[in-house]
């Protein structure tokens, strides 16, 4: 059975394949490109935030964008 983690590191891995995305994307982008809901597409951004896969684009607090 999987966990969140395994989860988290499925999306992870499903975002990075469209890495090569280079305008700022929201929450639902991620919902889309994964094929999950909003909660979970909310941890996955904050374990990539926090990994540093993402970063916050400019000053809008619900935009990111690939780190460089």
């Amino acid at each position: 059975m999987m966990t969140v983690d395994d989860y988290i590191n499925r999306n992870i891995e499903t975002i990075l394949k469209d890495a090569r995305r280079n305008k700022p994307f929201g929450t639902s982008y991620i919902q889309r490109v994964c094929g999950i809901g909003y909660n979970q597409a909310r941890h996955t951004i904050d374990k990539c935030l926090q990994d540093g896969i993402l970063v916050k684009d400019g000053d809008c607090e619900f935009r990111y964008r690939f780190a460089s």
